[in-house]
């Protein structure tokens, strides 16, 4: 914005009040013009458009080209030049909706429009979410990327995001229910867990696991794994790229042959689920040597729309630092029971969660979790979750929002968490208004 000098001493020379509110006026509507000139992405079915206008965002609403997004969602579009009226029609989905007018229409029901369409270089865009929302489409924005997901039919989420740490004391086990219905398992105890994680995957209706993941051969990460798989059908096991002499590690390799699977390798730069908003990588281990076999530890992160969940398993110091994938994150699983071998300052300041939770054996030998950690997360105004004091603990995401239960009730420290997430279902969660 270019501001004229000479009628800024005028001003200045009249009145210094009315200088401070030129001034303000002219930052509003920079920042309004930084807004509305952002690059945003839109993405159906997982296949980003291409637009010859750029989408918008005007009071927290997208606006992108009515052409292109019906007809990606395969529907009719007419055009009336007189009134400037655009009829949609999609199987027994009917939309009308004119240029300036906040008024709208869907299956003949009048809707009053957050913003309405307009006519921006000769081309009509109209508001995506009430588009896509009204012909039954789930609409999802992820506010960093400037991103809308887009999803209809099968293709939809089938529910929230749910991650249960289950309690398997001195070990770890992770059940991951992801949106798009496909379930996921992160390590299964100790040998003498493999009963507890089956009996506990069952009362959550779990019939097929479609992602297993051993993060290191460690007996309390990998223990009850091979009686997981024996019982449970499954898609992909992903493993470190290690071999270990130990018989449980040995009883793992059985099983999977006797399953007929194979084992992909578990590293850095690995992309397991990238569609609608969800997106699953192995971001560690990113060295080919290390010393100590926690090191070696598959790290996972799932981001979901706005939310991201990390879980380091056992890497230490040295594996945090070599990990160069934006490790940003809602809810961190604390690596190696919250040792002091683990989470370093450096690295959970780049983490920044806002929940922390280790997975970690009432009055076990180790001392684990370590006070020095315990005190570095609280500093940071971190909320701690332990399995040894809240028993089993979920998490639940609907992409905006984070709601955490635990066996043992709720930490007043940490809000209003009474929801009851287990085992039936998940509570619908709404997100913020975003500009979607």
């Amino acid at each position: 914005m270019i501001i004229n000098c000479r009628w800024f001493a005028i001003i200045n020379g009249k009145n210094k009040k009315l200088l401070i509110l030129f001034a303000a006026a002219c930052i509003i509507l920079s920042a309004f013009c930084v807004c509305a000139g952002e690059d945003v992405r839109v993405v159906v079915n997982d296949n980003a458009l291409v637009f010859d206008q750029q989408p918008v965002i005007e009071n927290n609403r997208t606006l992108v080209p009515l052409r292109a997004i019906f007809e990606a969602l395969g529907a009719e579009v007419n055009w009336d030049e007189n009134t400037k009226t655009i009829t949609v029609h999609k199987e027994n989905t009917n939309i009308v909706l004119t240029v300036d007018e906040c008024r709208a229409f869907a299956d003949g029901r009048e809707v009053e429009l957050d913003v309405a369409p307009k006519i921006i270089n000769d081309r009509t865009l109209v508001p995506v979410r009430f588009v896509a929302e009204s012909m039954d489409c789930f609409v999802g924005w992820q506010e960093d990327t400037k991103t809308v997901f887009i999803a209809d039919g099968d293709n939809k989420p089938e529910r929230n995001l749910s991650v249960h740490y289950i309690d398997v004391g001195q070990a770890d086990s992770i059940l991951i229910m992801l949106p798009n219905g496909q379930n996921m398992l992160i390590d299964a105890g100790n040998n003498a867990d493999g009963d507890l994680v089956i009996n506990y995957l069952e009362e959550q209706g779990i019939a097929f696991l479609d992602y297993v993941i051993g993060t290191h051969p460690h007996e309390d990460h990998i223990g009850g794994l091979d009686m997981v798989i024996d019982y449970f059908d499954a898609g992909y096991i992903y493993m470190p790229e290690i071999q270990h002499s130990t018989k449980t590690f040995e009883d793992v390799l059985i099983a999977v042959q006797k399953k007929n699977l194979q084992i992909r390798s578990a590293k850095a730069g690995i992309n397991i689920i990238s569609s609608n908003g969800l997106c699953v990588d192995i971001i560690a281990p990113a060295g080919d040597f290390y010393k100590d076999l926690n090191d070696y530890s598959a790290v996972i992160k799932i981001t979901y729309l706005n939310n991201t969940f990390l879980f380091m398993a056992d890497a230490g110091k040295l594996s945090e630092n070599q990990i160069t994938a934006d490790v940003k994150a809602d809810v961190l699983k604390v690596g190696h029971h919250g040792s002091d071998t683990s989470t370093s300052i450096t690295f959970l300041g780049r983490v920044s969660p806002d929940y922390a939770v280790i997975s970690v054996g009432k009055g076990n030998p180790y001392g684990h979790p370590s006070q020095s950690v315990l005190d570095l997360l609280n500093s940071h105004g971190v909320c701690i979750y332990r399995t040894d004091e809240d028993g089993t603990i979920i998490a639940a995401s609907d992409g905006y929002n984070i709601i955490i239960d635990s066996n043992k009730g709720a930490k007043p420290i940490c809000g209003p968490l009474s929801l009851n997430l287990r085992p039936s279902g998940l509570p619908v969660m709404k997100g913020v208004k975003l500009a979607a």
